[in-house]
Order: structure tokens, then C-alpha cells, then sequence
């Protein structure tokens, strides 16, 4: 490759880095990891999230989903509004030991490269509340969530 060539391919790179930018869309590493990830999804919006990171919000096999992504591609993690009845049985018996069922709002599937969490968020009396299990039902820190 001559040196003219490489340049054309580095203004063309930069240039659609800026117009990603501009529109706020993701560079083409993210775009290709998702579509990996997540073949035939529907409806996707992207927002920039803090620092290098981008969400997306699609529809994908019939489910509403986010996703993050960071700046390289690297899929971080993937979240799915669920119903309780969908929730395995050791993480709802988790949650129904510690609360009642008219505390709860929503529950979400958390998937990351560690492993899949539920997270369920509840109002205790008036301030609201996220509480994390694992698969198994064991409760887990928030700061995983």
C-alpha cells in the first residue's frame, strides 16, 4: 500500500469518526460487535453513556433489550425487562424471603462476561431500591448491578 493510499484511509477514518460523532452514533468496531451479538435486532437507538461508553436499545427475538458497549467493541453488558413469573424459581423464592411482591416494579436479566444476575427494583416505603441475585438466587452487591 502506497503512502497516498494510507492517507486516503486515514482522512476517510477520521472523517467518519467526526461524522459519527456529530450524529452520535457509535464507531464501526461497536456497530460490528453488536451486530454480532445480536443478529437481526430491530429498532436500535444509541446514546452516549459516560465516558467511552455506548448504549443501545433494541428489540431482539421479541424482547426489549440495552446493551453497552465500550469505545473498542467490547460487548460489557446486556439488560432484558422480564416478567417475575420468567424469573428462575431459586431467585424469585430469594426475593420473596426479603420482600413482598406490591414492593417490586421491575425486574431485569443482567447478562455480562461474568456471568447473569437478576435485578429487581422495589420502593422501600418511598425511596427506591435495586436488589441483585445471581442464578442461583444468592443475593449480590449492588455495585455489580
Amino acid at each position: 500500500m502506497n503512502a497516498r493510499t494510507m492517507l486516503k484511509y486515514g482522512l476517510a477514518s477520521m472523517l467518519y469518526k467526526a461524522v459519527s460523532w456529530k450524529q452520535k452514533l457509535p464507531c464501526r468496531a461497536v456497530i460490528k460487535s453488536f451486530n454480532k451479538k445480536f443478529p437481526k435486532a430491530k429498532y436500535t437507538s444509541w446514546q452516549r453513556m459516560a465516558g467511552t461508553v455506548w448504549e443501545a436499545a433494541f428489540l431482539w427475538q421479541d424482547k426489549e433489550h440495552t446493551a453497552l458497549f465500550d469505545e473498542s467493541g467490547l460487548w460489557l453488558e446486556t439488560h432484558t425487562y422480564m416478567p417475575l413469573g420468567n424469573v428462575p424459581i431459586a431467585v424469585r423464592e430469594s426475593f420473596r424471603n426479603e420482600n413482598t411482591p406490591e414492593a417490586l416494579v421491575k425486574v431485569f436479566q443482567l447478562k455480562t462476561p461474568q456471568g447473569t444476575y437478576y435485578e429487581f427494583q422495589i420502593y422501600k416505603g418511598q425511596d427506591p431500591l435495586k436488589m441483585g441475585y445471581d442464578a442461583q438466587g444468592k443475593r449480590i452487591e449492588n455495585s455489580i448491578l
